[in-house]
């Protein structure tokens, strides 16, 4: 999870004085939101799971 956020943190300040950013990379921000909601929705059951094996 960490690439591709820390990937948009890299790329916006390179794209930022363009004024291009969310037409440029609009669809990798919403890959990458989604990705990240996405683990965030898993890891719940997943700690879930840890704590009932301990």
């Amino acid at each position: 999870m960490a690439v591709p956020v820390l990937g948009l943190a890299v790329a916006l300040p390179a794209h930022y004085p363009y004024l291009d950013t969310i037409g440029h990379l609009g669809l990798i921000y919403l890959a990458t939101a989604v990705s990240v909601v996405g683990a965030l929705i898993a890891l719940r059951p997943l700690l879930a799971a840890r704590r009932e094996n301990v």
